[in-house]
């Protein structure tokens, strides 16, 4: 017994000492030992209120800040604890407070059955909806309100930026989509409808960075989609939601999409005025010209070749490329141009690395 009691004491020096060694002070140390005990307790009895069992717990974590603008080696918790937790199987988390006894948590037990129940809700409301995401609530979210199978106003609610709806069609003219009616039902945060080309591929855009005027940047899915439309409860009052259609042109497996009506020309070039290196293949040349700033080119990389081997060059330019589904691409304003005639006018060479 004396044995166990030494060895539990010396664990809790070490531990105190490398707290301390990263620069916490043990004041720190045990501040953040304190938070994990009390939300451990918390979680447990929120649990046991909540849903009527008792769950048995895995880990606990202490919440830290998530602004990382100024780096931070010690960051102080935030009081807020994460109980990894399991019953029956089933393993979840619970997000809620370490500082005082408390019963006021989130969780994540009933995600699957949330999501479920509000795409379906919505598919009901809307027989032309072929898709639906929640982007926001399929992170890493935790709800507060027990789901009963229709209480879906506790999920959408204006007021909650994380209740975002996407709303997914196939070849529909979203200027005739049912919108209002669709508003007065969901009250959330914001929808988005977008209109893809075929429901086959489907993809989200990028909801890390969302404009209040016109949302989601779509530059991740423009070749998938013909139109998007965006409304947003913070939208000025009075002010029409966003809508927006997709501007495309094609050639030889180069597609160039924008967001206006400004015509985009994209010719394939003599693939013999390219200065060819042996060490790569040249896939395309192609011109590209238009009086349009803001659109993005994008290359249909063939299957049997490793993106990370495929480059753009202009000129002696190499040009900065991403990559999303089926497509590389490029920001068309990066590109310099080359002529006084087009706002942007350049070549591009589009090789492959034979290394």
């Amino acid at each position: 017994m004396k044995g166990r009691f030494l060895k539990t004491i010396s664990l809790a020096l070490i531990m105190s000492f490398s707290f301390a060694g990263c620069g916490y002070s043990l004041d720190d140390v045990s501040q953040m030992k304190a938070y994990k005990k009390t939300g451990k307790a918390n979680a447990i009895n929120y649990i046991e209120e909540k849903y009527g069992f008792t769950p048995s717990v895995n880990d606990v974590a202490n919440v830290f800040p998530s602004d990382n603008t100024v780096p931070n080696l010690t960051p102080a918790a935030t009081g807020t604890v994460h109980v990894s937790m399991e019953y029956e199987g089933k393993e979840f988390t619970v997000e809620i407070s370490g500082e005082e006894e408390t019963v006021d948590g989130a969780d994540d037990y009933e995600k699957t059955e949330i999501l479920d129940g509000l795409k379906s809700y919505i598919k009901s409301e809307c027989p032309s909806v072929e898709d639906v995401s929640l982007p926001f609530y399929e992170t890493n979210y935790y709800f507060k309100a027990k789901f009963t199978g229709d209480n879906y106003s506790d999920y959408f609610d204006k007021e909650n930026y994380a209740a975002k709806v996407i709303i997914k069609t196939c070849n529909q003219n979203l200027t005739d989509f049912p919108l209002d009616d669709l508003v007065s039902k969901l009250d959330c945060n914001s929808i988005a409808i977008i209109d893809y080309k075929s429901n086959a591929k489907m993809p989200d855009p990028d909801s890390h960075t969302i404009a209040s005027d016109t949302g989601y940047n779509l530059k991740s899915i423009l070749p998938y989609i013909n139109q998007y439309l965006w409304y947003s409860e913070s939208m000025a009052d009075g002010a029409e939601p966003y809508i927006a259609t997709v501007n495309s042109t094609e050639c030889n497996g180069v597609i160039a999409c924008g967001l206006t009506e400004e015509p985009i020309s994209i010719e394939q070039t003599d693939s013999t005025a390219w200065n060819a290196d042996s060490s790569k293949t040249l896939l395309g040349s192609y011109y590209i010209e238009s009086n349009e700033d803001n659109f993005y080119v994008y290359f249909n990389r063939p299957n049997d070749i490793d993106a990370s081997t495929i480059a753009i060059n202009s000129g002696d330019y190499n040009i900065t490329t991403e990559e999303t589904g089926d497509y590389i691409y490029f920001w068309a304003y990066m590109v310099k141009s080359s002529s006084e005639e087009y706002n942007r006018s350049f070549q591009i060479d589009i090789t492959t690395s034979n290394e």
